[in-house]
């Protein structure tokens, strides 16, 4: 996807996750109300990627090594 699009849409998610409203409804259904850009988001799913993987092995529940 062309930067720029990409730049505008991370500023509109930005926007509008940190939207006081999103935010009272997050809070109300037990969320947290939290943004996290790209580079942030790919580095928190690698994390929990890792911490999982090694769950299911330890659970022997890992199909492939």
């Amino acid at each position: 996807m062309p930067k720029p699009i990409v730049d505008k849409l991370v500023k509109a998610i930005e926007i509008g996750g940190k939207d006081p409203e999103y935010v009272k409804y997050l809070t109300s259904t037990n969320n947290f109300p939290t943004y996290l850009g790209p580079g942030e988001l790919f580095k928190f799913f690698e994390e929990e990627r890792r911490t999982h993987r090694s769950i299911f092995e330890k659970a022997g529940l890992l199909k492939e090594k």
